[in-house]
């Protein structure tokens, strides 16, 4: 929702964009105390705007994937068209399960994952994040404070 919201706002902040500097070209070039008016019109605009430059995107590098993936040695594991699972389940908040598949060349399915399906966030838990829940959240566990829904 939140991205939708800014694409329907951005033809209408270009509007008004347009519509300020029309309205700036018709001041006087000078005012009545000889300050440049039109000059000064034109440079708040552009102040306005800085705001609007863009900006390199923050990025970090997530923890070295595992050899196991990497070189393959899963194959021996999972049989063809099984599944990998991955502690934590890969998810909004742990994405290293997908940076694994990547480096693996797609070569095994995971549960879990991300969906944009409407109501998704409302959906009940699926039987293995139930059970792995307890795996990932047991107070031994590293991650115990980032545990799955």
């Amino acid at each position: 929702m939140p991205v939708r919201f800014g694409l329907v706002l951005l033809p209408v902040v270009g509007a008004l964009v347009a519509l300020t500097v029309e309205v700036v070209a018709r001041l006087p070039r000078q005012s009545a105390q000889g300050l440049p008016l039109r000059r000064l019109a034109y440079a708040l605009v552009g102040l306005a705007l800085v705001p609007l430059l863009p900006l390199p995107l923050p990025t970090h590098r997530g923890p070295a994937v595992p050899r196991f993936v990497t070189e393959g040695t899963w194959r021996a594991y999972v049989p063809a068209g099984r599944t990998l699972v991955t502690v934590p389940l890969t998810s909004n908040e742990h994405s290293e399960g997908m940076r694994w598949w990547a480096q693996s060349g797609a070569g095994f399915s995971f549960p879990g994952g991300t969906s944009s399906a409407p109501a998704a966030s409302r959906a009940p838990p699926r039987s293995v994040r139930r059970h792995a829940r307890p795996i990932c959240c047991s107070p031994r566990s590293s991650r115990a404070r980032r545990c799955p829904r």
